[in-house]
């Protein structure tokens, strides 16, 4: 009997490893990623400033704002001033008013952009009229957030103008 149980499990192997070697075939899949140019925002810090027109000085105020971009991806950063969307400067208006408000300040924002451990770095000393000419452009050498800062300046003094608080809204644009 263990003559026959052994001559029934070496059949039954040899009969299975004869069907695993019935043979088999191969066929292969490429795989496609397509990466494109894409530049993301964070945030921006907003502004409180205190002005005094005598002060012998413009004022500045220093903020920072975030954005990422895809490694490559060529950008420039521009900006506009709601209250004078198509000027190189902003203006402030009082509050509770319109743009044919009397009193109102000037004002330019800078902007730095540095991806410190790259080496690399842009400036522009007024974002609102980069909107025309497209000064602080750059690659991005990582998708890491760079170190972005903005400085309202410019802001002279002598500017004549009633107590009040004055405000505008500064959009940034980054074009990719």
């Amino acid at each position: 009997m263990n003559k026959i149980a052994g001559t029934l499990v070496a059949v039954f192997v040899a009969g299975f490893i004869g069907i695993s070697n019935a043979g088999n075939d191969t066929d292969n899949f490429d795989i496609e990623v397509s990466v494109s140019a894409y530049c993301e925002t964070y945030g921006a810090d907003d502004h409180t400033i205190s002005y005094n027109p005598f002060s012998p000085s413009s004022v500045q105020s220093l903020g920072y704002f975030s954005f990422g971009c895809v490694k490559g991806t060529y950008f420039t950063l521009t900006g506009y001033s709601h209250n004078n969307p198509a000027g190189n400067y902003g203006i402030l208006l009082p509050s509770g008013s319109d743009s044919a408000s009397t009193d109102y300040l000037t004002y330019t924002v800078s902007a730095s952009v540095f991806y410190v451990s790259y080496g690399v770095s842009g400036y522009d000393s007024n974002i609102f009229e980069s909107s025309y000419t497209g000064t602080l452009s750059l690659t991005a050498p990582t998708m890491s957030p760079p170190t972005v800062s903005f400085a309202v300046i410019g802001m002279n003094s002598g500017q004549n103008v009633a107590p009040d608080t004055y405000s505008d809204t500064v959009t940034i644009v980054i074009s990719y």
